[in-house]
């Protein structure tokens, strides 16, 4: 993101404020101001993280707190257990000489392709040593919870680069670090949640432009911090790549001849820093590229591909309304927008598009203070494209479709064909909080209106925070009795298959030793071979009726399937057509047990 300062604004190490202007507000604010003044740059940037930590762990961490290692922080959609699975599964792949690239304890026997999963590969191996000490559980509730303080912190080092002040920093990287992107994401989506990257790649390429990072070093941490976004969140790496593109563009076309010096000197290291983190992560490049050519689109549809897609897109892009109407997952007021609110259909995993009256007078405010500033109209400039590309390709209010939008034309890109439409609200928000923060170091004589507004609009996107969900799993796994019933590596039929609370936890609490004929995977991953069979959307779906008992028994057959696994709570559902197959249940550890005989 490349702006030029404004002239009034304080430089990195100025007081915030002078006595005069703190003269009528004598109090604790003068105290605290005092206090962070003091501190210098290094210790600015402490003390934001820690507030930032505090707040993260104020939301969260008091649910957690008794059973760190026995529940799910995020509240246990799906999606936790299998971030859990993935934490798990690169460290035991590498110190067993697997490839982890291929996961071939899942589907068996085809396999699943890793890197079309978000198996979070940099996280996993860099946590390694926590997983094996604790479990994956500990090590994903421990990510969520430095997920927001990490991307607050992040944005802070961005906004305090860009206006040399502390208190306007904060509040831009609040805004970041429990934006609604961050909060939705944190109730399951811990690839997702993890997008301090972005911001950190924004500031280095801030720090480049000014003159403050030598080339070699610029493109040292450029790589380093590109290479963690890549393995973190392909999606988000390329989304990123994209949308920095935009903004390169637009800081070469309208930015002071000086920027566009600056920026162009820059751009030969950034584009170096780009290869060494591809190359360094090419068998993650190059397994992810295999998936570029399967459409996104779930298992059961009975449209042609290309609507089926375009249904799919709209339902993971965000409403025009949402950015008005506080969500299920606002602490206020989404009770009495509920009515009004009642037609938008995003799903509730990318529902993150409420931004608030508060904050978005801000953006309107900032855009006519600061319009003869050429860097305010950019950020007016980003935060709209990202708004119309969260959009999707088509623009809906309250769940009504109204003509097409630019979505058309970014789709027709292979590389962006995966991507979310809702996601690109990550970026939107980053330009918000760097709107904030600069809006309100341009303050003046009318800083303490300006901070009420900016404070209103912080607590109106307060985020109401789910219970976590326990992730005890069932006796015959936890307590080891699957090794009396199981032989080391055959293949299991797990029942619940895919949703709800997939039952990869139990895989991870085996130690792998076992492999599993589907799995919770992104239907993208999913073995060709299988993705059409009835029987498995019988299974995805938990719905053994859309499915014949002639089936199954093949299904069973093909993946060589020894045993099948069903949860108590599954049995009255799956026991019926199990028992047609002439299978006997043997009720053990919290699970029924059907042994399947070897063909012939």
């Amino acid at each position: 993101m490349t702006v030029e300062p404004a002239p009034q604004h304080a430089p990195a190490g100025r007081p915030d404020t002078t006595d005069a202007e703190l003269r009528p507000h004598r109090g604790v604010i003068d105290r605290a101001v005092g206090r962070a003044r003091g501190l210098g740059p290094r210790g600015q940037a402490a003390a934001a993280f820690g507030g930032y930590l505090a707040v993260s762990m104020a939301l969260w961490w008091w649910r957690l707190f008794p059973r760190f290692g026995a529940a799910y922080l995020s509240g246990g959609w799906s999606d936790a257990r299998f971030d859990a699975w993935c934490l798990g599964w690169w460290p035991h792949a590498i110190l067993h000489g697997w490839d982890p690239l291929h996961a071939g304890v899942l589907w068996a026997p085809a396999g699943v392709n890793t890197a079309l999963v978000t198996s979070m590969p940099g996280p996993s191996i860099l946590l390694a040593p926590l997983t094996l000490a604790a479990g994956p559980v500990v090590t994903e509730n421990v990510l969520f919870l430095l997920a927001p303080a990490l991307a607050g912190w992040a944005a802070y080092l961005l906004c305090r680069r860009i206006t040399g002040r502390f208190w306007p920093s904060v509040a831009g990287g609040y805004a970041f670090g429990l934006s609604t992107f961050l909060t939705v994401q944190m109730a399951g989506h811990l690839n997702l949640a993890l997008v301090f990257p972005v911001p950190l790649c924004a500031y280095l390429v801030v720090r480049r432009v000014e003159g403050s990072l030598t080339p070699r070093r610029f493109t040292i941490l450029l790589a380093l911090t590109l290479l963690l976004a890549l393995s973190t969140s392909t999606e988000i790496f390329v989304t990123m790549t994209f949308v920095g593109g935009l903004v390169v563009l637009g800081g070469l076309a309208f930015g002071v001849p000086e920027v566009r010096r600056s920026l162009l000197r820059a751009l030969p290291a950034i584009g170096l820093a780009y290869v060494i983190a591809i190359l360094v992560a090419a068998p993650l490049v190059v397994a992810t590229s295999q998936g570029l050519r399967t459409p996104p689109v779930p298992i059961r549809t009975h449209a042609t591909p290309a609507v089926a897609y375009q249904e799919y897109l709209q339902h993971y892009s965000v409403d025009l309304l949402g950015f008005v109407l506080p969500r299920p997952r606002q602490l206020l007021g989404a009770s009495l927008a509920a009515p009004a609110a009642a037609g938008i259909g995003v799903a509730a995993s990318e529902d993150a598009a409420y931004v608030g009256l508060p904050l978005l007078a801000v953006v309107v405010l900032s855009a006519l203070t600061e319009r003869r500033r050429r860097a305010a109209w950019l950020l007016l400039a980003l935060f709209l494209a990202c708004v119309v590309l969260a959009l999707g390709p088509t623009l809906q209010v309250g769940g009504t479709g109204h003509g097409s939008l630019p979505w058309t034309w970014v789709a027709r890109f292979a590389i962006l064909r995966p991507a979310l439409p809702a996601r690109f609200m990550v970026f939107a928000w980053l330009t918000l909080g760097v709107i904030v923060a600069t809006w309100l170091a341009a303050a003046g004589r009318s800083a303490w209106l300006r901070g009420a507004l900016v404070v209103l609009g912080l607590v109106a996107i307060l985020p109401s925070v789910r219970p976590p969900s326990s992730a005890a799993v069932p006796a015959f796994f936890s307590r080891g009795l699957y090794r009396s019933y199981l032989q080391p590596g055959s293949t299991v039929l797990a029942i619940p298959f895919y949703t709800p609370n997939t039952s990869m936890p139990w895989q991870v609490a085996a130690d792998y030793s076992f492999r599993l004929a589907g799995a919770y995977v992104g239907f993208r991953a999913i073995p060709d071979q299988a993705a059409s069979l009835p029987v498995v959307e019988a299974l995805v779906a938990d719905k053994p009726w859309w499915t014949s008992p002639a089936e199954l028994a093949a299904y069973l057959a093909r993946h060589d399937v020894r045993a099948v696994v069903v949860l108590d709570r599954e049995q009255a559902t799956w026991g019926p057509i199990l028992a047609s197959l002439h299978l006997t249940a043997v009720p053990v550890g919290g699970i029924s047990l059907y042994r399947v005989p070897a063909p012939g």
